[in-house]
């Protein structure tokens, strides 16, 4: 199969977040598998050509500027002749106009449900454009605000590229410390629980004036480190004893919870969105407007008694072993859908 992933958002290592993780997993197997797969991307660090081209992920990545970009994505349309093309968030809607033009199969990944920000039209009703989503409250979301129904694929996790060899119960850890992630939430606990170690993972890129206020907050608090982000997660969970998700937005899914859990580390989560489904029984979960007492004492009734503590790290390890997220099972899922949507839709019907 030859397979195109365009999306207007930048690409690592450009960026860094969850949904670009999941993509650069998906196509990382797809291509160890032998499948064909290109990228035509957004960036803000082109050559003045406008596009760069590297497989620094180890498939060809299109680094487009944005204004030249969709010049730049009918051109690789045209050359690469994709199968059928996959994309998401920025520039969805109009990538996947542009492939449908050109007779091309196209599937609109749903890795995020504040639709606002990527879907500002109505979608054609055509065959050749289908729908997935990251799990079946994105799904359900989707459906709700456009009756457009789309199947559930869970992010494909590598568990090789976060399982560690040895495990610290040093840190009590928090990833991407930004406001909608619940940051001032863990800093309070850190706050209470002096003799607790956090550590705050970047991910996002923070505004100038937001990171500068982080700062200040965590120079007073000794017990907090801040990491940079890093692409070897490894050495975040070899380190950790706990996770923390307390999350103010609707998370569709929350690959970081299933990543700690291979690691047997049971994650704090608020119940929101789609985060109970990726946290099953590998963790607690709060309700979303919990106070910080509720917080300390739910951290703090994990790491005082050591046998509740097992007892959920051996809970975590079977969440992150349950089958729909077998990295396996979903790729042959998704290879599934993808070899469907290719194959059965009436060419005769559609023109």
């Amino acid at each position: 199969m030859k397979i195109l992933f365009s999306s207007k958002r930048e690409f690592f290592p450009e960026r860094f977040d969850g949904a670009i993780n999941t993509a650069h997993t998906l196509f990382t197997i797809l291509k160890n598998k032998g499948h064909e797969c290109e990228m035509v991307v957004g960036s803000d660090k082109t050559s003045e050509s406008n596009v760069t081209a590297d497989t620094l992920n180890n498939y060809k990545t299109y680094r487009v500027s944005k204004k030249f970009f969709f010049e730049a994505l009918e051109e690789r349309l045209d050359k690469f002749l994709p199968d059928i093309v996959f994309t998401q968030l920025e520039g969805a809607q109009d990538i996947s106009e542009v492939a449908i033009s050109k007779k091309i199969p196209t599937i609109l990944y749903i890795p995020d449900v504040e639709f606002d920000l990527f879907f500002k039209k109505p979608f054609p009703d055509n065959p050749l454009l289908s729908f997935l989503s990251i799990s079946h409250f994105a799904s359900k979301k989707f459906y709700e605000c456009y009756g457009i129904t789309s199947k559930v694929m869970y992010p494909p996790i590598k568990t090789s590229w976060y399982k560690t060899d040895s495990h610290q119960n040093k840190f009590i850890t928090f990833i991407n410390p930004v406001k909608v992630k619940g940051v001032e939430k863990v800093l309070k606990c850190a706050k209470h629980l002096p003799h607790r170690r956090f550590q705050l993972v970047e991910t996002w890129p923070i505004p100038s004036e937001e990171y500068k206020k982080l700062i200040e907050q965590i120079h007073l608090l000794p017990n907090v480190a801040l990491r940079k982000h890093t692409e070897d997660m490894k050495q975040i969970y070899e380190n950790s004893s706990l996770l923390l998700m307390p999350s103010r937005w609707e998370e569709a899914f929350g690959r970081v919870i299933v990543e700690a859990n291979i690691n047997g580390i049971p994650v704090i989560a608020s119940n929101v969105g789609g985060i109970s489904e990726a946290l099953g029984n590998g963790g607690k979960l709060l309700t979303r407007n919990a106070s910080i007492q509720t917080w300390i004492e739910a951290i703090e009734e994990l790491l005082t008694n050591k046998s509740l503590y097992e007892n959920f790290s051996k809970k975590a390890y079977t969440n992150s072993n349950r089958k729909e997220f077998n990295q396996e099972y979903i790729m042959n899922g998704f290879l599934d859908i993808a070899n469907k949507h290719i194959n059965t839709f009436s060419y005769h019907d559609v023109f």
